[in-house]
Order: structure tokens, then C-alpha cells, then sequence
């Protein structure tokens, strides 16, 4: 499965979770991480070691060019590692401002999944994501 996202260079770490959550349609019950370059980053919240402030970390500066890429970490028990890559940068005249998913393939297995649970995989649909977005479009 995956999740094609445009959203602006000056968007949080913690903007790009919170659009993560949605583009996948999870609950945010989980700790996450993110890590580039060997740095890792987090809500400081949790007070994780060893980990700086995603709310501080923005995304043009730390993967300001096409081929970037960092690892998203949910659920630090069940370690569901996620690769997002800038796949490029669109230059434009007015700064984008909004964040909108472009594309997508495969349902997104239950947050919480377990054998016998009774619940079933949420499939991708693409105009219900881009409805949530817009109410939580980055700030």
C-alpha cells in the first residue's frame, strides 16, 4: 500500500504525522518517530530520549530536495516502519498552502488489527481523504 501527498515545504514533521494518520485513516493511539540522516524526532510530549522536536523541524529544511527520504516509525510496539520520500519539488509563485493526497493503491490493514478482531481493512478512497485533509491542512 501506499499514498502520494502534496503538502507545503514549510509543513512540521508533526503536520506530516498528523497527515499520515489521515491518509491511512488511523487514530493517532500510538507513539511515533521519525528519522533522517541518523537523527531522530518525536512529539516532545512523550519525552522520548534521544529524540528532537518534530514540531520544530520543518520539511523544506530537512529534505529540501527531490530523492529525500526518512523513516516514519507507528506504533513503537508493533514497529510499523514507513518510508517517505520527496519524490520532487514543485517550485510555484505562490507558496502552497494546502495539503492534498494525489494518489494511492491498497487498503490500509486496522490500526489495532489482531486475528478474530472482526473488523476489515479500510480501502483507499481517495475523495474521502481529501475531505478529511482539508479541516487538518497544515498550519
Amino acid at each position: 500500500m501506499w499514498r502520494r501527498v502534496r503538502l507545503p515545504a514549510t509543513a512540521t514533521l508533526d503536520e506530516l504525522h498528523r497527515v499520515i494518520q489521515i491518509v491511512f485513516d488511523w487514530d493517532d493511539d500510538h507513539l511515533h518517530v521519525f528519522t533522517l540522516d541518523g537523527r531522530r524526532y518525536a512529539d516532545p510530549f512523550f519525552g522520548l530520549e534521544k529524540t528532537a522536536d518534530e514540531f520544530r523541524a520543518r520539511l523544506g529544511k530537512l529534505a529540501p530536495n527531490a530523492g529525500a527520504a526518512l523513516t516514519y516509525v507507528y506504533d513503537l510496539g508493533d514497529h510499523w516502519e514507513h518510508r517517505v520520500a520527496v519524490e520532487r519539488i514543485i517550485e510555484t509563485e505562490r507558496p502552497e498552502t494546502s495539503t492534498v493526497c494525489v494518489g494511492g493503491q491498497g487498503d490500509v490493514p486496522e490500526e489495532d488489527w489482531f486475528p478474530g478482531c472482526g473488523r476489515d481493512a479500510t480501502p483507499f478512497d481517495l475523495a474521502a481523504i481529501n475531505e478529511q485533509l482539508s479541516g487538518a491542512a497544515p498550519r
